[in-house]
């Protein structure tokens, strides 16, 4: 009696692990697929953190502060696109233009950059329909 109570204990084993495979299974692409979006999230960031690094000793080579976002962030994030912006600003905080004069204190010179990627998840969008997913990034510094 013991023998036929264990061979259907046995059989439940393998149809539980047959109900619960094909779940582990996405949740575990799920979770790959999120530290991928992560890790170039990542890598955007070091991008931009390299264009503003280049920008603080070269505010108006703006061709350079792109290569230097684009070489930081490489290989992972090809196709990344750059963009630079600058503002000037008053010691009160106030905008103002780069060619004007402040009231009190001296017009003060930032530098934005923003770095953009589209990221399309390599397992998920070929099994179900993922359409890709604008990973962006942006900071600014004072160069003057």
């Amino acid at each position: 009696m013991q023998r036929i109570h264990r061979h259907r204990e046995q059989g439940n084993a393998i149809v539980e692990m047959a109900l619960m495979l094909p779940v582990l299974v996405i949740l575990t692409l799920g979770l790959t697929e999120y530290g991928m979006a992560a890790y170039n999230k990542v890598q955007l960031d070091t991008a931009v953190h390299a264009a503003l690094n280049y920008a603080t000793q070269n505010s108006t080579d703006t061709s350079g502060i792109a290569s230097a976002a684009q070489q930081a962030a490489a290989p992972f994030t090809t196709g990344a696109s750059v963009s630079t912006s600058t503002y000037c600003q008053c010691n009160d905080g106030s905008s103002i233009s780069c060619t004007g004069t402040c009231t009190s204190g001296n017009v003060r010179k930032y530098m934005q950059v923003s770095v953009s990627q589209y990221y399309t998840p390599p397992v998920t969008s070929s099994l179900f329909y993922s359409p890709p997913s604008l990973l962006t990034n942006t900071a600014s510094t004072r160069v003057q």
